[in-house]
């Protein structure tokens, strides 16, 4: 039975403990939510979840501010859950994880490189944003799904790395942090990898790009960035003397970070003697001068490709080449790669000359390897066309 104590407002109720009885306020001047909350607290009693119930007494010791276990709170909570006192349990054992963000992110980045850090970081902060409560208990598998497929990405497979980043900060509340039992991340699927054809520039193309640089020694770059497939770091810093046999047009190039090996390349036969023309007026030491790095040839290759060079006030003071389709450098490994497979180069061969498996090129440049019968066809059709244009003349 509830009751007032004096003229005080709120009533109060005789609640049940291990030992004996205490007098507690319903913190309520509404009888019928006294007369529920005394309700529940005899039903819990009853079936002794001594858990549930003594940290509410606990927080009455607290100042009002700070509490966080009160009757009110537990009324809610049990007719939330319709008295299941697992699920009681599971919500009272609720935790913030937003804070363990920048916790997690802390020992991510002792295993990974800084760019990977920070690309995790954002993809896990699009998730639980900065100051914005998230409970463990409203974590579901399909609230995952729905925000993983809303994520806004540029790129076709930002979503499979959003997964990753998702997933390895799961495991974290997993192990070691023993905050779920099991990270929602394994139900949820990851997206497929989306395959699209790689993007180059033709022969015509390259000879055009390549005809429209000012000085011999920037031909001579672009020659062996499309002759070679070389990235544009280790071509910068070819050596004359040790990186270069001109019996043989190989050119050594340096491996990279992204995993390309050292490797002897055999450069096209095409732009070789572009290249050649300028290498060989050097006797000694890199071939291109110390102050390019990677940004200064790039640049020069958005300005061919696109509207050309400008000078201080915007003015355009020479014409690029204005192409439909402007890529950026990087592609010239896909244009060196597809010009051998459509050559009939086997697979292992180019392979090799990128510095990359068979795997790999396969994946990337299959729909360009030449049959035996396309290369037949092919021909015919070649033969064809250079005998009508010899009875023309």
């Amino acid at each position: 039975m509830v009751y007032r104590r004096g003229k005080r407002p709120s009533f109060y109720f005789e609640a049940k403990q291990r030992l004996g009885y205490k007098q507690l306020c319903a913190d309520t001047s509404d009888k019928k939510t006294a007369q529920r909350i005394e309700h529940v607290w005899s039903v819990l009693a009853d079936q002794r979840a001594w858990d549930i119930l003594e940290p509410v007494v606990a927080d009455l010791a607290k100042p009002k501010k700070a509490r966080t276990h009160t009757v009110g709170h537990l009324l809610d909570l049990y007719e939330e859950t319709r008295g299941n006192l697992a699920s009681m349990r599971q919500r009272l054992a609720d935790v913030d994880i937003e804070p363990l963000v920048a916790e997690w992110t802390k020992v991510h980045a002792q295993h990974v490189e800084p760019d990977t850090a920070a690309h995790a970081l954002a993809h896990v902060r699009y998730l639980l944003p900065t100051g914005q409560p998230k409970l463990v208990s409203s974590i579901t598998v399909d609230w995952l799904t729905t925000r993983l497929t809303e994520y806004p990405a540029k790129r076709r497979n930002t979503h499979r790395k959003v997964h990753s980043a998702w997933s390895v900060f799961f495991d974290y509340l997993v192990m070691p942090k023993r905050i779920i039992a099991a990270s929602p991340m394994l139900q949820v699927a990851r997206p497929a990898i989306q395959r699209v054809l790689v993007a180059f520039y033709d022969a015509k193309t390259v000879e055009r790009i390549i005809g429209w640089q000012p000085s011999a020694e920037r031909e001579a770059f672009f020659a062996l960035v499309y002759g070679t497939g070389a990235d544009v770091s280790p071509a910068l810093t070819i050596d004359r003397l040790t990186d270069i046999n001109p019996a043989t047009r190989e050119i050594r190039i340096a491996g990279t970070k992204s995993g390309g090996r050292d490797r002897l390349v055999r450069m096209n036969e095409t732009l070789w003697p572009i290249f050649w023309r300028h290498a060989k007026t050097i006797i000694s030491g890199r071939i291109f001068p110390a102050t390019w790095n990677r940004w200064t040839v790039s640049d020069w290759h958005r300005q061919t490709v696109g509207d050309g060079i400008s000078n201080t006030h915007g003015v355009i003071e020479r014409a690029g080449l204005r192409l439909p389709q402007r890529l950026p450098l990087r592609k010239a490994r896909h244009h060196f790669a597809v010009r051998l497979l459509q050559a009939g180069v086997p697979v292992k061969i180019v392979a090799d000359q990128l510095g990359s498996d068979e795997r790999t090129v396969l994946r990337h440049y299959g729909a360009w390897i030449v049959s035996a019968e396309d290369r037949a066809r092919w021909e015919k059709i070649a033969q064809a066309h250079q005998t009508k244009r010899s009875r023309v003349k």
